[in-house]
């Protein structure tokens, strides 16, 4: 689908602020890392045409032999971080809503047009799950390198994991045919932080599943006490018929 006139002027607004904003960063940029001018080309220049693929020099990308402020690289760790975190919130947040269009879609739509119309909503929702789960993976990758250039402990990898696009960006409730005991829960729905997410729709969600688990988890309980208390009575009958066929004997 080529684009319009309007999504081309859209564009191009967006590049000419990225220029901009990439140029001030440069200026920026040699007041405290003056040596990144050695590793700068002059290719590097932001230009309309490839602003978005500058590489920026930010102490993650830099060479191990370039001397780096630690101040510097902790600035760099918390922006990670923080984006990290942010990319989980969103992810959460649209792979919700795209549960509930698909939903939607399914009970309500009918007829080519409206299907198509419906199409395409799910798919600029898929779009956005790529594009936030690139940003995650960007983050994490940051943090890897920068863990070992400041000697960081390993405790951040148990929260924020490698993120899997098909196994991990699913909603909560995506094992069809399972049973509520046999369904996995994806991490990104463990971590911390999500209790506390006040978005619409998501905390009651959170408590509906928790309700379904609760539940799973009593019946389970009760199975298993009557199970043990089953056991005992066999135990107990076969002790007693034992003794019977003894007195048979004499």
């Amino acid at each position: 689908q080529h684009a319009t006139n309007a999504q081309k002027v859209k564009i191009l607004q967006q590049i000419n602020s990225l220029h901009c904003r990439i140029g001030t960063w440069f200026q920026v940029q040699l007041l405290y890392m003056p040596y990144i001018s050695c590793l700068r080309s002059p290719s590097d220049i932001p230009s309309e045409d490839k602003a978005h693929t500058i590489n920026l020099f930010l102490p993650s990308s830099l060479p191990l032999t370039f001397p780096c402020d630690d101040h510097l690289l902790k600035y760099e760790w918390d922006l990670h971080q923080a984006q990290a975190n942010n990319a989980l919130n969103d992810l959460r947040a649209v792979i919700n809503m795209t549960y509930h269009l698909y939903k939607c879609k399914d009970a309500f739509v009918r007829g080519q047009c409206v299907n198509t119309h419906a199409h395409g909503i799910i798919y600029s929702a898929e779009s956005r799950i790529d594009a936030i789960s690139a940003k995650y993976t960007a983050a994490r990758d940051a943090l890897v390198i920068l863990t070992s250039k400041l000697g960081k402990h390993d405790d951040w990898r148990w929260i924020l994991k490698p993120l899997d696009r098909r196994k991990d960006v699913v909603p909560l409730k995506h094992d069809k045919g399972k049973m509520v005991g046999q369904q996995n829960i994806s991490w990104i729905w463990k971590v911390a932080g999500v209790s506390n997410n006040q978005e619409e729709g998501l905390q009651d969600l959170l408590c509906v599943e928790w309700c379904k688990y609760q539940v799973c988890k009593t019946q389970c309980e009760v199975c298993w006490d009557l199970f043990r208390e089953e056991m005992c009575r066999v135990l107990a009958f076969l002790e007693w018929h034992a003794g019977w066929w003894d007195t048979q004997g004499l």
